[in-house]
């Protein structure tokens, strides 16, 4: 016998060839167990005609008191023991006095006992007749769909191939969502941009202070001319200008200014001037 899940009732099986296997739907949440002609149902609905599986004999020796339930040799998987009729000699038992389940992964297994709740063993000979509904809750504990709702999850989920998630495609999303940096933020004002601009280390910001500095140096100005440069700056003016009587020279190679006067014994008074 095995389980297996199925997204919807159109993809089952044959019956036929699937005797005693159970199968989840996972689009209704119901749990199907093959009797080899049709599908029964095994799970939570609550709408349709209850059908019934026949328990198969057990072989009651006088000893053995808990014996695993089965269908056409095949477990199944009743989740209470209100789900089952059991008949011993003509007598129905009471579920919890005269009976209990022991149940596994791999199968549920019925424990016959006394008014004291003591283990009991009929013996060999015993008429037993048994019931398992067939529609019943599913056992959650032995199944692996995802609830329909509340619980917790453990492991990852796998998604078929479309990676759709509520009409979203989480692959896609996961990719931009890797490339956003942690803290991002695209909200941020212009006062904010800038002081964490000033704050990060040369930075070089241009403050308003630094604008009106500037706006107030003349266009070519300089502040670090050295002697070589101003000299020549003042030559150029001597040697471009228009002398009389005298010759200014700029001497490069010193950094001298020479003046010459063409004659220094020139009168350059008149004789009446002279005179007075």
């Amino acid at each position: 016998m095995s389980t297996n899940i199925y997204s919807t009732l159109a993809g089952l099986p044959a019956a036929s060839s699937n005797t005693g296997n159970i199968a989840l739907v996972t689009s209704n949440g119901v749990q199907y167990i093959s009797d080899g002609e049709k599908w029964k149902s095994q799970g939570e609905f609550t709408t349709g005609t209850i059908e019934s599986l026949q328990l198969d004999d057990l072989s009651f020796n006088g000893v053995l008191t808990n014996f695993p339930l089965k269908v056409n040799n095949n477990n199944v998987f009743p989740h209470l023991t209100t789900n089952v009729i059991i008949v011993v000699n003509g007598n129905t038992l009471k579920p919890g006095r005269d009976f209990n389940f022991i149940k596994s992964a791999t199968s549920t297994n019925i424990s016959f006992t006394n008014s004291d709740n003591t283990p009991k063993a009929y013996p060999s000979g015993t008429i037993f007749y048994g019931l398992v509904f067939s529609r019943l809750p599913i056992d959650n504990s032995n199944s692996n769909a995802l609830q329909k709702s509340g619980g917790t999850m453990t492991g990852n989920i796998t998604f078929n191939s479309t990676q759709q998630f509520d009409g979203r495609d989480v692959s896609a999303d996961g990719t931009k969502l890797d490339g956003i940096e942690a803290s991002a933020t695209a909200d941020q004002t212009a006062a904010e941009i800038r002081t964490l601009v000033e704050s990060a280390s040369d930075s070089n910001v241009f403050t308003d202070a630094d604008h009106t500095k500037l706006n107030a140096i003349e266009s070519g100005a300089t502040a670090d001319q050295t002697d070589e440069e101003i000299q020549d700056i003042v030559g150029a003016m001597l040697s471009g200008n228009t002398e009389s009587g005298i010759t200014v020279t700029y001497q490069d190679s010193d950094g001298t200014i020479d003046f010459s006067v063409a004659s220094q014994t020139d009168n350059n008074f008149t004789n009446a001037d002279h005179t007075k």
